[in-house]
């Protein structure tokens, strides 16, 4: 993959007059795709057999970039400065994560979370001339841009919304909104809130729920059946089947999965 440039938490890397280079690289390479498995096996039948026990991601996505100037501006001077190497460290070198995004080819719709644990400086002849970046993520995997899809019932009836991800799971959105049209109470896949009021925002960001109506007594009547969407089929999508009591809109927010690694 060719990178010339990346954003990290909305400041771009040309921005600042610098370009993602090589040190001493080879143009052929081979890299980790990323979402790594761990499997845990169980031996069985005299050790014929190792029935599955557990899988998990035993780690997040890693990679390194290198930095330099801009060799094609006008003013160029290769040589950084403790004020300029300062600068890009306090940009990148952070005690939290923040979003970042690269210019490639595929990579449009794309987007990592992580901070830049490690800078070293890259010396020649007593000068910096660029720096090499550590970033390290939060996840095992990528995610792509937010999918949001509104479906409105006028009545009682279901509906089907196509899930995407790369990950064969059931999960819960980052943010489903119901709205019911009238009075009463709402049950939208198994998810049920008694005692809405018409026009009422009920927000479910698992593991919370809130209301537009400050003074609706939601701990009373949510059942604390949060609505999960399910991609378990190879393929780009999945439909899922959304199913309302009574007239409401219904609003699904989230991020699908992307396994694929920088």
């Amino acid at each position: 993959m060719y990178i010339t440039d990346f954003t990290y938490d909305n400041i771009s890397l040309s921005s600042l007059g610098y370009v993602v280079c090589g040190f001493n690289t080879s143009s052929q390479e081979e890299i980790s795709n990323g979402s790594n498995i761990e499997f845990t096996k169980v031996a069985t039948d005299g050790g014929r057999y190792y029935a599955l026990a557990n899988s998990i991601y035993p780690e997040c996505l890693t990679t390194t970039f290198s930095i330099c100037k801009n060799y094609c501006a006008s003013n160029y001077d290769p040589r950084m400065t403790v004020a300029e190497i300062s600068r890009i460290a306090s940009w990148l070198n952070r005690k939290d994560f923040h979003k970042l995004t690269v210019d490639a080819d595929g990579y449009e719709n794309i987007f990592f979370e992580g901070s830049f644990p490690t800078i070293q400086r890259v010396e020649f002849g007593g000068d910096v001339i660029g720096l090499t970046l550590q970033f390290v993520t939060n996840k095992p995997f990528a995610n792509s841009t937010k999918k949001t899809t509104t479906l409105t019932f006028n009545a009682a009836g279901s509906q089907t919304l196509n899930v995407y991800s790369d990950e064969l799971t059931d999960f819960y959105p980052e943010k489903v909104t119901i709205t019911p049209t009238a009075a009463g109470n709402i049950t939208v896949n198994g998810c049920t809130i008694k005692n809405c009021g018409a026009g009422e925002i009920i927000t479910l960001e698992y593991p919370t729920i809130s209301s537009s109506n400050t003074s609706h007594s939601l701990a009373n009547d949510f059942n604390y059946n949060f609505i999960k969407l399910t991609k378990n089929t190879v393929g780009d999508y999945q439909a899922n089947t959304i199913t309302a009591s009574a007239a409401c809109t219904v609003k699904f927010e989230y991020y699908p999965v992307v396994k694929i690694s920088l």
